[in-house]
Formats: C-alpha cells, structure tokens, sequence
C-alpha cells in the first residue's frame, strides 16, 4: 500500500511536461514566504519522512508551475516540509477563536438555563417490571428523552417545547459533531439577491432555480417557543379592562414581563406578565387605531430592563368583546373553531411584530431563530364570559410576510396569497404554495393554496392551565402557536 501522501497520481502527467532527467533535487524557496519555511522544504524524488503537517497539502499547487522536476512515467514523487513555530510568549494570552460566529450570542436567562440542564424526564421504579434493587435502574425506569413521543402522547402535550426540539435535531456530541453547523435554519423564502451561481442578471431581470426559493408546503410546526403564558396578578388584567367597561371601546396594550422555566412540559418556556402599557391609541366599537411606528418603544424597554429583576417586552394584548344585546353582562361568542381563532390581519400583524424581535439563539448560523413575542385576546366564551387567548405566528408564517407573499381577506378566516410582480420598485416572486387535507374518504389530498388558504394552516393550538375568577374573568389561558 502506498502511503497516505503519495503524489504517483500526478507522476503521468508531470512526465508529459518535464521530460528532464531522473534525478534531481528542487529547493522550494521561490513559493515560500518565509526563510524558516525556505530551509524546511525540498521536493525529491526519494523516499524521506512523511509530511504530517496539513500546511504541506498546499504544496501540491506546487506541481501546477513552471518547476523543472526529474521525472519519468513510474516515478514517485515525494514532498516534505516542517512547519515553522515562532517562539512562543509566556505572557501571552491564548487566543481562542470559536467554531461558528453563533457562539458568541447572549441568550435569554431562560435558555442558558437550560442548555445547563440535561432535561430528561425522571421516572419512578415500575413495581411490576423492575426487578433490581433501589440503587439500580432499566428500561421501565430509566429517564426519558425531552422530547420523548410516548410521554407526549400519554400526557397530551402536542408540541415540542423549543429546547426539547433543539435537544431532538442537534447531532450526539462526537468529533465529527463539534465542527458541524449549527442545526437550526431560519427560512428564507426571497428570491436571493445576487444569484450564487453568477450566470445571470439579479431578480427581477432574471432568475434561475439556484437563486428562486423552493415550493411550500403549509403543515403543522413541531414546536413552539412559549409553552404557557401566565398573568402574575389578575389585577393587571383588571385594570386594562376598566376602559372597556366604561366606554366599550377595544384597547391595545403591550405585555411586560420576563420568561421563565415550565416545568409542566419537558424543557418548558413560560410568559409571566408583570404589567401592561397602553400606548397612543384610539378605540372604535369594532377595532382600533394604533398609533405606528411606537414613539415610546425605546424608553420603556429602557425602564423594564432597569427593574430590580429585569423585565422586557414579551407579547402585546387586545380586546375584541361585544356584549350581547339580551344580556349586557354576558359577551357574543365570536371566535371559535366554525369561525376563526385569529384573523388573517391580525395573524400577519403578529408575524410582523415576531420578525421584528427575534430570539437570539446560539443554534442558528445568523444568531436569531424564531421569536417569543406573544399575541394575547381577551375574547368571550361559548358562556359569555371573557378568556384570554394567545397565540403566536408560526415560522412559516413569519418568513412568508418576510417575503411579501401573503396578505388578509375579506373573510377573516381566509388568508390570501399575493400575485407575482417583477416591477422594478416592487419585485415579489412568489413560489408554488400546497397546503393538505383529508376528504370526505379519509384520504390525504394535497390542494394549491392559491389564490387563498384559511388561516388555520397557520395556527398551532395548545392549551395551558389556569385561575379561575368567579367575579369577571375566568383566567383559562390557551396559547394558540401558528
């Protein structure tokens, strides 16, 4: 066998070249930039040490120049070279450079918490199956993965929470693993500008399938990055309510807050609300006008992050509650699963906001992935009580408004895809969209979501616990991720 290094490959086509005589020796000084380097090399055509250093593979553009080489057909051809070392300082600091420019984000308190948690589910010692001793453990009692199926299932947890899902894509730590990508990648679904493959005018002069996005297929997102949305004290809601109750216009207001650990879902997020700003605004019966962009933004976030535990933007919070006309004290039931749970208006309005505040994440090449800005409605009940719903944009719906590709109907239960546009100002390329369904046979049909699809493909719905009030509200708090 030859050994790992050997160059016999390239003796054929060094012979047809440089004809010269059998043996002879080549100083590489010419192509070395330094003198230490110039006195550690020679290429020979006798058998010397190995080259180990992978500096030496760079030689091998070597064979490419004018070099006059003693080779004939048959020849082995032999490189050695000693990498240079400069002295090195004691009072130096190391220099440590990251794998990937992701390692040097700041995460959220919460995610640092749990990336420092190995986050398996404990089970007990199974007193049918398990046969050894207290100190022992096997397959009935051993812990569980995060992210475990079964337990999910058993327990009714739809989603993944969003560390069980990182904890579920990201490779077993091995050599290999640690110089891979990081595995979670924001969608993008924009034509790229400039094309990679360079052969082409940049969109809309031109496109081609290296640089237009792939076809979508609208399905259910495996995660969600809040698992439960909590009001620390039922008396802020309260006061948000008072200018509903005397005048019965909607109000807007923002969500403050922090997040904290769930443990009612394995690797859990949880949004605990603090308090609630109302900026400029002004109420109809039916809606409301909001004062955009928000004057205020900077000096709140300012003041929150300033508390004695820091507290930042979390979510925003409407009302839509109009009571019946037979009984004032009881509300219409407007949003359900026959009608709709979050309009396509508002559905995009929330994808907006969702792409304006990014998560920081060290598992995403570009530092960002996703987004924990919560939507929270304070709707009626099938009773007529008042609840508060949440919800939030799905990944795929935040990188569809991202590329301008879908807009709200008439209908607000009907989200509407946007026709394609190569005008210079206004350039929009829009891709195959599918979204899937089971007919009336139990079968699974895939159908063209163009022009409009409903808004549900959108939406990923999870329930949360909750506090009931008997005197107003009823704190059922659903979180509704789409």
């Amino acid at each position: 066998m030859s050994p790992p290094h050997s160059l016999s490959f390239l003796s054929p086509v060094l012979s047809s070249f440089y004809p010269l005589p059998r043996r002879l020796t080549q100083p590489l000084s010419p192509y070395l930039t330094s003198p230490e380097e110039t006195s550690s090399s020679l290429l020979t055509s006798q058998a010397g040490r190995w080259p180990t250093s992978a500096s030496s593979m760079l030689l091998l553009s070597l064979f490419f120049c004018p070099v006059h080489l003693s080779s004939r057909h048959g020849d082995l051809v032999f490189v050695t070279y000693q990498s240079y070392s400069a002295p090195s300082d004691n009072n130096a600091l190391p220099l440590k450079i990251p794998k990937h420019s992701s390692d040097l984000v700041k995460e959220d308190p919460v995610d640092e918490y749990w990336r420092t948690q190995d986050g398996k589910i404990p089970r007990n010692k199974d007193a049918q199956f398990c046969k050894h001793g207290p100190k022992g453990m096997c397959d009935y009692c051993m812990p569980l993965e995060p992210y475990d199926a079964a337990y999910h299932k058993e327990h009714n947890i739809k989603y993944l929470s969003y560390h069980a899902y990182l904890r579920k894509i990201t490779p077993k730590q091995s050599a290999s693993a640690q110089s891979s990508l990081p595995p979670l990648s924001p969608l993008f679904y924009r034509v790229k500008v400039p094309c990679p493959t360079g052969n082409h005018p940049s969109w809309p002069a031109g496109i081609c399938t290296g640089c237009q996005p792939s076809a979508i297929t609208l399905q259910s997102q495996p995660f969600r990055m809040v698992d439960h949305l909590e009001i620390a004290s039922m008396q802020t809601v309260d006061r948000f309510l008072q200018a509903w109750r005397k005048s019965g216009l909607q109000r807007f207001g923002w969500l403050i807050g922090r997040y904290q650990p769930y443990d009612k879902v394995p690797m859990g997020v949880k949004a605990v609300v603090e308090a609630i700003y109302e900026p400029l605004q002004q109420g109809e019966l039916d809606g409301l006008i909001l004062a955009w962009p928000w004057e205020e933004e900077s000096r709140i976030r300012e003041l929150s992050a300033a508390a004695s535990e820091p507290l930042t933007i979390i979510g925003y919070i409407f009302t839509d509650l109009t009571p019946t006309p037979d009984d004032r004290t009881k509300n219409v039931y407007k949003r359900h699963a026959q009608s709709f749970y979050l309009s396509s208006l508002e559905a995009i309005f929330a994808a907006k906001l969702q792409k304006d505040n990014p998560t920081r994440s060290r598992s995403s090449p570009t530092g960002q992935y996703g987004s924990r800005l919560v939507t929270a409605v304070l709707t009626a009940t099938e009773d007529g009580q008042v609840d508060i719903a949440a919800y939030q944009a799905s990944e795929q719906a935040v990188a569809m408004v991202d590329a301008d590709m879908i807009e709200a109907s008439v209908d607000p239960g009907i989200v509407r895809v946007k026709e394609e546009d190569r005008s210079e100002d206004s350039a929009r390329y829009i891709p195959d969209v599918f979204f899937s369904y089971k007919n009336e046979y139990g079968l699974e049909v895939k159908k063209s979501a163009k022009p409009c699809f409903p808004v549900e493909y959108l939406l990923v719905n999870v329930r949360g616990a909750g506090i009931q009030d008997s005197l107003f509200l009823s704190y059922i708090l659903y979180i509704y991720i789409y």
